[in-house]
């Protein structure tokens, strides 16, 4: 079986199954991924999100739309910490079922899932629902993750205000090395790193976290991340002690 494994130091407090997945009624074709495609962003046959979080008072909710007549499998399958949790979801025609990630009597985790395989183009959303010690954070809306080789993001690291990272290689078998570039306002190189990431592995950090930056201070510009192989990435920005928000990526199509 291929093994996943997870890096997880960001998004507060978050370690990364007894595992409880609710289902509730209401889109690759690139060969190094494991089922990637290079539009599944708001509508294809596989979809992914690069961060999924649960257990220990966290959960994710993802609801999943199938826009066609007829019911339609989504397949589910889930990476986080050297597991690898597949499950079937049938959806009904012009259906959204939600998908509930949640385990209360187990550790804190967190890992990336894609959904889809069947050919029907799905529509999902997703929203975490984080808890730091008895408090929960209000709910972050997060998109689907696109599978890219380039992608740019307005970030910060200020005082009260800092940006991180959740990256996913969707790969079975090549390791991914992210080239990670800071650009000032006026668009010029300031710092730069690489990071590597395992196949079907992921990883979350703060910009101000090693393996980035770790003595990085009062940092406002753009976020560049490349790479020559595809991967996922989610950006979250984190506003004081326990306000999060989603930050736009910009992507690139793969050539």
């Amino acid at each position: 079986m291929s093994r996943a494994t997870s890096n997880h130091s960001f998004w507060p407090n978050v370690i990364c199954i007894g595992l409880v997945i609710h289902l509730i009624g209401v889109g690759l074709s690139a060969e190094q991924c494991e089922g990637c495609s290079p539009r599944a962003q708001f509508g294809d046959d596989v979809l992914y999100f690069s961060q999924v979080v649960w257990g220990n008072g966290s959960l994710s909710r993802i609801s999943i739309h199938n826009p066609g007549l007829a019911a339609a499998d989504a397949f589910i399958t889930i990476y986080a910490d050297g597991d690898i949790i597949r499950d079937t979801l049938v959806i009904g025609g012009k259906n959204t079922e939600v998908l509930i990630l949640e385990d209360d009597d187990g550790p804190l985790r967190v890992g990336w899932i894609r959904i889809g395989d069947s050919g029907v183009p799905f529509m999902a959303t997703e929203y975490l629902d984080i808890a730091v010690g008895e408090e929960s954070l209000p709910l972050v809306g997060v998109l689907p993750s696109r599978p890219t080789t380039s992608a740019r993001f307005f970030g910060f690291v200020q005082q009260s205000l800092k940006s991180g990272i959740a990256v996913a290689n969707p790969s079975k078998t090549d390791p991914v090395r992210l080239a990670v570039r800071l650009l000032n306002q006026s668009g010029r190189v300031i710092r730069s790193t690489v990071v590597a990431v395992e196949p079907l592995s992921h990883t979350a950090l703060f910009l101000d976290q090693k393996p980035l930056f770790s003595d990085l201070e009062n940092f406002e510009g753009l976020v560049e991340v490349t790479a020559e192989g595809l991967f996922l990435l989610t950006t979250l920005t984190q506003d004081g002690e326990n306000n999060l928000g989603t930050v736009a990526v910009f992507t690139a199509d793969p050539d």
